[in-house]
């Protein structure tokens, strides 16, 4: 009971216990990033802090271009220069692959982000582009015109982010907490991150204890979606009516790479 020093409900960023060797690490907001949520950043930059975002589309074309026909692709709500099919299919997958690289979002958050993009080196039909924006949740069409024939684009979407730890809950002023799922570090601030700990976690599904964790698609951890291979369940799902919002304990044992690592052009 809480009179005795015992909780009543969890506090998403709260530690569970101060079980192993804790470590938290610091980095700057580049987004405004909610205590209990995903900690992320990416291979070669060691002092920023993003939210977990979707940050890379696939786009894999179930035909080669041929004679006549036109590529456009946009990137959200951006379009790249139109491409027309030169000599071959492969040399115009690299005209689209130079329009796509040409591009910049502006982000209201971020400013100015470029793009970039791939090809999959492991597609031996050389039908496949990977496209990137550094912290952005992208939104990619493409649409192919004319010719004689038009290869059809499957688009699906992934995180190119390591995984740091999770955010830290700290008691801030109270004129900034309209909530405790809420609060949070705001852009710019410095966030304290649990690398190796044990610690609440903002949470989908219904996590049980021993299982496995997953960030799903709307930055929440969860029981489906990207893997985080350096954390495990260590309690059940709870529940804070309050704030309405689910949590979970979480074992933090280190930062991962979530997918493979792509080079970028």
């Amino acid at each position: 009971m809480a009179e005795y020093g015992e909780r009543e409900v969890f506090i998403p960023g709260m530690i569970s216990d101060l079980g192993g060797y804790p470590l938290n690490t610091s980095r700057c907001a580049k987004q405004d990033i909610k205590f209990g949520y995903p900690v992320m950043g990416y291979l070669g930059d060691y002092t920023s802090a993003y939210n977990y975002k979707n940050d890379t589309a696939k786009i894999v074309w179930d035909g080669d271009f041929v004679t006549s026909n036109t590529i456009d692709i946009t990137v959200n709500g951006v379009a790249a220069d139109t491409v027309t099919f030169d000599t071959s299919h492969d040399d115009t997958m690299d005209l689209v692959l130079a329009a796509v690289t040409a591009l910049t979002v502006a982000d209201p958050v971020l400013g100015t982000v470029n793009i970039n993009a791939s090809l999959d080196s492991t597609d031996t039909n050389n039908r496949t582009l990977l496209i990137h924006g550094e912290g952005l949740e992208l939104t990619v069409t493409e649409n192919v015109l004319l010719g004689a024939g038009q290869a059809s684009g499957t688009i699906t979407y992934s995180s190119d982010q390591v995984f740091l730890g999770i955010a830290t809950f700290r008691q801030k002023e109270p004129s900034t907490i309209t909530g405790l799922d809420k609060a949070k570090w705001n852009i710019d601030e410095v966030v304290s991150v649990a690398e190796r700990h044990r610690i609440w976690g903002v949470t989908a599904g219904s996590p049980l204890s021993g299982g496995k964790v997953y960030i799903n698609s709307d930055g929440k951890f969860a029981t489906s979606g990207t893997e985080v291979t350096t954390a495990q369940y260590i309690g059940n799902k709870e529940t804070n009516a309050d704030l309405s919002v689910d949590g979970a304990p979480i074992d933090v044992h280190g930062s991962v790479k979530l997918n493979a690592v792509i080079t970028w052009s």
